[in-house]
């Protein structure tokens, strides 16, 4: 089979396609070039090479040499074709949604977001990485009634019940599905109620200032303490009118009707101190218990005011009145529990271990086993071993973080030199305005007002961790000999 050359003709056609579809690749084709000149075995047509444009053609505004002027960038030009804009030189034009500082008015808000820092990147495009959504950070900002456990102040009475638990919503609202009203008879004492039925609350007789009996709630839903006995308090605020001592009573009474008419409340308490010190400024060891507030006495030798272990929170056991009129639980009857752990009675079950601590912190065996008696045996010999205290005594050196010790070596249980007070908060991102560094917080927010209007950011702790490096070089926290303190010198 005879397999023909391509025509002349066809060539042609072919580069004009070529040089039309890529005009940009540097090698334009002579226009000098006579395509009629090729010999072909039939006539040349001329057309098809004439329709193809020459890309080196001259355009409107070419100079006298003949060659072809450059095109602004498009990307370069302004919108009102009025000058190029230059993303970098912190002015906002053409093209760009911003540049630098320059934000066009715009913020985080104004974008969709519910706070924060708006900024320019490179590009020129706003950068929304530093704009929040404030609902769910657990802190009340703008347009927000709460914000996980921040109420802002609020409390079911705020918003118009009685009583209840307040909660917040997940679009941070208020939930107020847990609040009540109060309904006196329903045996639920609801805001302003003393009482309701058998819920008698907290109170009791001698909570009331009185020696002991029985407090019942009347149809009102106030207590009713004609079940009570003993006298109530003259320098204790009383539910009741007037006083346990009539030489007091009548003191107040006569300047003040009302503490004998409505209620001995926290007025008619404050005159009886002023006019009957003898009866609110305890004697311990006359028999009689007086005082009131932190002054006043819980016993007087045999006189428990009607207060017994239970009554305490304590199990059954003989209650006592110690020297300093204040009561005495060692008898409460009880079985201690593990010396390393908190109790809710005095001493632990461990004779040697209990003895070792109380040598060294009587409250543990005179008042209550707490969380720091605990502690304290864990660090005592004569309580290794035993249930749940450790195995060895700490070693102060080891590296590890035991019972008493604050830190260990380079173990500092996650405590840093920021952590104990001994650097600047400037240095750190943190809630609030301004840092606690005076001359540093101008230098910051000269340049960055928003650093002293709206928040110390990490962009705040940044820009002052570079102009106020000496205030932010941190330093390392160390370990103090002892390991029971932390060493701060090299803060």
């Amino acid at each position: 089979m005879t397999v023909r050359a391509p025509t002349t003709q066809l060539l042609v056609a072919l580069l004009g396609l070529l040089t039309t579809a890529c005009p940009d690749d540097g090698g334009t084709a002579d226009p000098s070039t006579n395509t009629t000149g090729s010999t072909s075995d039939a006539p040349a047509d001329t057309s098809g090479a004439s329709s193809s444009a020459d890309p080196t053609a001259a355009t409107e505004g070419d100079d006298s040499t003949g060659e072809a002027t450059t095109a602004a960038d498009p990307t370069d030009a302004s919108e009102s074709g009025g000058g190029v804009s230059v993303c970098g030189d912190d002015v906002a034009e053409g093209v760009e949604a911003c540049d630098g500082t320059d934000l066009v008015g715009e913020d985080c808000v104004s974008l969709g977001f519910d706070g924060g820092r708006l900024g320019c990147d490179a590009r020129c495009l706003f950068d929304t990485a530093a704009c929040t959504i404030a609902c769910g950070n657990g802190v009340v900002d703008d347009g927000e009634a709460c914000d996980g456990d921040d109420l802002d102040g609020e409390d079911c009475a705020s918003q118009g019940f009685d009583d209840g638990a307040l909660g917040c919503a997940a679009d941070c609202t208020f939930d107020v599905n847990a609040c009540v009203v109060a309904v006196c008879g329903d045996d639920a004492a609801d805001g302003p109620e003393d009482c309701d039925g058998a819920d008698l609350g907290v109170e009791d007789c001698i909570s009331l200032g009185y020696d002991g009996g029985a407090v019942v709630c009347d149809a009102a839903c106030e207590y009713d303490v004609s079940g009570c006995t003993g006298t109530a308090n003259c320098c204790e605020v009383q539910d009741a009118v007037g006083c346990g001592n009539d030489g007091c009573e009548g003191a107040v009474c006569g300047v003040d009707p009302y503490c004998c008419e409505t209620q001995w409340d926290g007025i008619c308490v404050g005159e009886a101190y002023s006019m009957c010190p003898e009866v609110c400024l305890p004697v311990c060891g006359d028999g009689i218990i007086s005082g009131g507030g932190e002054a006043a006495e819980q016993c007087e030798g045999d006189n428990l005011g009607g207060q017994t272990c239970e009554g305490l929170g304590l199990p059954a056991g003989t209650l006592a009145c110690d020297g300093a009129c204040a009561f005495d639980t060692t008898g409460c009857d009880g079985l201690p529990g593990p010396c390393c752990t908190a109790n809710a009675v005095a001493g632990c079950e461990d004779a040697a271990c209990q003895d070792a601590v109380c040598e060294l912190d009587a409250f543990c065996c005179a008042a209550v086993w707490d969380g720091q008696c605990a502690d304290e045996a864990g660090a005592e010999a004569a309580c290794i071993g035993l249930p749940s205290c450790p195995d060895a005594l700490p070693v102060c050196g080891d590296g590890v973080l035991g019972p008493g010790e604050v830190c260990d070596g380079a173990e500092l249980d996650g405590a840093t030199c920021a952590s104990q007070g001994a650097v600047s908060d400037c240095c750190s991102p943190h809630d609030g305005l301004g840092c606690d560094d005076d001359a540093c917080e101008a230098t910051i927010c000269a340049f960055d007002a928003f650093c002293c209007d709206t928040n110390w950011d990490g962009q705040c702790a940044g820009e002052a961790a570079e102009n106020c490096a000496a205030l932010c070089a941190g330093g390392v926290l160390g370990c103090a000999e002892g390991c029971d303190a932390f060493d701060v010198s090299g803060c």
